[in-house]
């Protein structure tokens, strides 16, 4: 994540709760907002790890 924002990049983690992720390379990562609190349209993209078990899930 510190290598996206260093790039410029303006990076959430949008997640069904608050508080912190762990990735896959044990950093923890603060959750910025929820699926609720986040706004749409006010992002240009998504990426969305784990593959499509995750998309599956954000689908239900």
């Amino acid at each position: 994540m510190s290598l996206i924002n260093a790039s410029g990049i303006n990076a959430n983690i949008i997640s069904m709760k608050l508080g912190m992720l762990t990735g896959l390379d044990r950093e923890k990562h603060e959750v910025n907002k929820t699926y609720i609190t986040a706004c749409s349209i006010l992002y240009d993209g998504v990426f969305i790890p784990g593959g499509q078990q995750n998309v599956n899930t954000l689908k239900s």
